[in-house]
């Protein structure tokens, strides 16, 4: 019993460290970019899209350790997140190349769909404790909050005025999903161990 807490506790805490790694890495990286197409501007975009990268790897790696540590359906959850995560890591390389947005938002609305699916399994569970399904809830919301967020994007922001407007909904609802996936898995990690 007290094994599984520590696991538990040792590997929420990485999968924090992994999101806190990705998420400022990715806001880092954007406000790079807005600083131009200098060449030594862009090599630090590519160092911390590498970054990214790295700690999207990490975030893939502990939640294989998390589900060690579940029963069967919060372990198929968990794998959907995974997956959802590789296609993400998908994302930040095409990024890394300049390829298409819109290939990007496809893939990553892909993801977040396949999250929102995870999350809401793990947040019904009953072997989980209440402030681990609280935490999962909140990722819940925070795929839902992206999803709307990229498909506003991807689909009206063609339209001269209406994509600026939809441009400013979708970074306003970005930026409250960005920090309810951070309050999120800190619900998780402050959590205590699920049932055995």
């Amino acid at each position: 019993m007290e094994q599984n807490v520590q696991n538990w506790s040792r590997t929420t805490n990485n999968i924090f460290i992994a999101v806190l790694i990705f998420s400022i890495g990715s806001i880092a990286a954007g406000i790079l970019s807005l600083l131009g197409s200098f060449s030594f501007v862009r090599v630090l975009v590519w160092i911390v899209e590498i970054g990214v990268i790295a700690g999207y790897v990490l975030y893939i790696l502990r939640l294989g350790d998390l589900r060690t540590m579940v029963e069967e359906k919060e372990r198929a959850a968990i794998g959907q997140i995974r997956t959802a995560a590789i296609l993400t890591i998908v994302t930040a390389v095409l990024g890394l190349f300049s390829l298409s947005g819109w290939i990007a938002g496809i893939i990553n609305f892909a993801a977040f769909v396949i999250m929102l699916v995870g999350f809401n399994t793990l947040k019904k569970s009953t072997t989980m404790p209440e402030k681990a399904r609280s935490g999962f809830n909140q990722l819940f919301i925070a795929m839902l909050l992206n999803i709307i967020a990229v498909g506003l994007m991807t689909i009206l922001s063609w339209i001269p005025l209406v994509g600026i407007v939809m441009a400013t909904i979708a970074g306003i609802l970005g930026i409250i999903g960005f920090i309810m996936v951070i309050t999120g898995w800190a619900a998780v990690k402050n959590s205590p161990a699920p049932i055995a």
